[in-house]
């Protein structure tokens, strides 16, 4: 999908000390997944180009 467009998106659940659980906001029945925070901020700061 190109920047820009939006129509993929995802959640994260708030307040999960040490884990980032994700999922497809379009599909709220679909399936979850989990990463440590350490990774979540890595995956973050390559998505922004740092």
């Amino acid at each position: 999908m190109a920047r820009g467009q939006r129509s993929c998106c995802s959640r994260r659940a708030p307040r999960c000390p040490g884990a980032v659980h994700v999922r497809d906001s379009k599909n709220a029945d679909g399936p979850t997944f989990a990463v440590g925070s350490q990774a979540w901020g890595a995956f973050v700061m390559y998505g922004a180009g740092a």
